[in-house]
């Protein structure tokens, strides 16, 4: 069976291999990794690729009207291109009451290729 990539937080397996790999049949852990990585990372961050990331901490200090917009729009744009085996069904971006510089970020979305549909949330704060 192939592996696809390291689990994270990084874990020993054993001596001979050396990190928990993931597998085929752990793919919406892959997925939601993928998502999250691609979420959090800044553009610029990952070398090789600049355009990479949509950057959601920059967001938690200017989190007015239009940033709910362009952090959306940065989500999907970026989804699109960097994890093109999931499809957006729903995407919510908001302010949680009562608590400043802090964002939630829900999704569902259908993992194409196993057509399972699935859920990530992510909450951000300072």
């Amino acid at each position: 069976m192939p592996t696809y990539t390291v689990k994270f937080p990084l874990e020993v397996a054993s001596k001979v291999d050396l990190f928990k790999m993931l597998d085929e049949t752990e793919i919406k852990e892959i997925v939601k990794f993928n998502i999250k990585s691609t979420i959090l990372t800044a553009p610029g961050e990952r070398r090789g690729d600049p355009n990479f990331g949509v950057g959601a901490r920059t967001f938690l200090f200017d989190m007015e009207n239009a940033s709910y917009s362009v952090l959306r729009q940065r989500i999907l744009a970026q989804i699109q291109e960097y994890v093109p085996y999931c499809f957006i069904q729903e995407l919510f971006v908001e302010i949680p009451e009562n608590v400043p510089n802090a964002i939630n970020i829900k999704l569902k979305y259908i993992i194409a290729e196993i057509n399972k549909v699935d859920n990530f949330e992510l909450s951000l704060s300072i």
